[in-house]
């Protein structure tokens, strides 16, 4: 059984929609630190911060279809986050432009745990956490 930690921070934008998120990114470093730490946590762990969303994508379904089933999974994100007109939760990574999902968001503070599906910005439409993936 592996432990593994994939941590996402986003504290700049390219659009200047966005506010800077200067705590994410030290957020991160700690986290990972502690997660890290052979006599904390032990996890193994892997960081991203301030890349773009087809970065975070890859790395979020190498992260998810890696896992075997008895491994320990933890996906920390933090960064802005918007709800579109449907109510999907869209996680916005640092190039994305606001238009990408209709209309423009209303941004929020989301550190979330659960799985992104791919959209323009990355997004969604449940929250389960995942502590284990099935084996193929």
């Amino acid at each position: 059984m592996e432990s593994r930690a994939l941590i996402i921070a986003n504290s700049t934008y390219d659009d200047n929609h966005f506010a800077t998120l200067p705590a994410a990114t030290a957020d991160a470093a700690a986290l990972a630190e502690v997660l890290g730490a052979p006599a904390i946590g032990g996890f193994e762990v892997e960081t991203l911060v301030d890349v773009p969303q087809r970065r975070a994508m890859r790395a979020l379904e190498t992260f998810f279809t890696r896992a075997a089933r008895d491994d320990l999974l933890l996906l920390h994100l933090s960064l802005h986050g918007w709800k579109d007109t449907r109510g999907r939760l869209h996680f916005i990574m640092r190039d994305t432009e606001p238009t990408t999902c209709g209309r423009r968001p209303s941004p929020r503070r989301s550190s979330a745990t659960g799985w992104a599906r791919a959209a323009p910005a990355l997004s969604s439409s449940s929250s389960t956490a995942a502590t284990a993936a099935p084996s193929p």
